[in-house]
């Protein structure tokens, strides 16, 4: 019975996240997506359980938003074993690139004949690969060197199409999960779908970097990529190439006469400023987001950005504050004054 009521919302049910039609979703292009979800989980025969190698390659073929899923899977340990999240970790890593053909084709349907009138050069190895976008490192046509980011043909309508699914898959689930302890799983669907809006739309990313440029202006240690935003559009990021050490390359850091330990003390200073005093903070902080060049800590994607209210930056330099003082009572006062305030404003929200 409960399968015949799923069924029927996947067939007949709009879609939950485009009442609009921005991405073009359809009963039809769900149905088919319903075809290939099924397809690629039978070729990995899922009625037989997975081992982590299975299951990490079940979510790489299953597509960007299994991906998405599988990278956040990997960090909780209290979820799947740890076999499980090792082999997770490994949608970290780069994604095989598109033909750099199938990328031109994509920069031509942005800028049509304007592409090589911008671009006098595009380097058709890519710098890095995700299953996001790919990004190849260019030349303007006054010189300039820059990082194209590039977003995946299709990739947008296929997660967007994949968390309509999900969500009538969770709206349905909360019909019979009725234990108050467990997550809520449209809660996890709505968080999904609001990253995702935030990684797919790169006029976005490129707001970011211009607004942690002013904020980090007077410090002397800290930058990010120029941005162009006159070549930006929602499926286009162009910014300045940053050719630096990664964060994580101790050997060459320490080889070009940095001390680590300063480095590492920056980051966290810069970080609780970011945190404490803008409210505007880098949200995945991961070594592969950092360089270090001509002595400052250069930030390459800001995609992912954290914002917080005078209030609850407030709460948390309260927090910080205790923890720093080894008080006990005063960390248990912050911790609470800080809980009453959350619930407070969640009550607020819904009035």
């Amino acid at each position: 019975m409960a399968d015949n009521t799923l069924l029927k919302y996947f067939f007949s049910s709009g879609s939950e996240v485009d009442p609009e039609g921005q991405f073009n979703l359809t009963r039809k292009s769900r149905t088919q997506r319903l075809r290939e979800i099924y397809t690629i989980m039978q070729k990995h025969h899922f009625t037989k359980g997975f081992t982590p190698e299975s299951f990490r390659s079940m979510l790489e073929g299953l597509g960007p938003s299994f991906v998405k899923i599988g990278q956040t899977l990997s960090t909780r340990s209290e979820i799947l074993p740890k076999a499980y999240c090792d082999e997770l970790k490994k949608l970290q890593a780069r994604s095989k690139p598109l033909p750099f053909d199938e990328m031109l084709a994509a920069m031509d349907s942005i800028y049509g004949d304007e592409r090589e009138k911008l671009f006098a050069e595009i380097d058709p190895k890519p710098l890095g690969s995700a299953s996001l976008a790919q990004v190849h490192k260019a030349h303007l046509a006054d010189g300039s060197v820059v990082a194209v980011k590039i977003q995946r043909p299709g990739v947008r309508a296929t997660m967007a199409q994949d968390i309509d699914i999900m969500r009538i898959v969770a709206r349905q689930a909360s019909r019979f999960i009725k234990d108050g302890q467990m997550l809520d799983l449209r809660d996890v669907v709505e968080e999904l779908w609001a990253t995702f809006l935030e990684e797919t739309d790169f006029k976005r990313e490129a707001a970011n970097l211009q607004e942690f440029a002013l904020l980090n202006k007077d410090v002397a240690f800290i930058a990010c990529p120029k941005v162009y935003p006159e070549l930006c559009r929602e499926n286009i990021l162009v910014m300045e190439y940053v050719d630096g050490i990664p964060i994580d390359d101790f050997e060459k850091l320490r080889a070009a006469g940095y001390d680590l330990q300063e480095i590492g003390e920056k980051i966290l200073d810069n970080y609780a400023t970011q945190v404490l005093d803008f409210g505007f903070f880098h949200a995945d902080p991961h070594p592969g987001n950092m360089l270090v060049r001509d002595g400052k800590i250069v930030y390459i994607d800001l995609g992912m950005m954290g914002r917080l209210s005078p209030r609850d930056r407030a709460g948390f330099g309260s927090i910080i504050n205790a923890v720093g003082m080894q008080s006990a009572s005063e960390l248990k006062d912050a911790l609470l004054a800080f809980a009453i305030q959350r619930d407070n404003n969640a009550i607020d929200h819904t009035r």
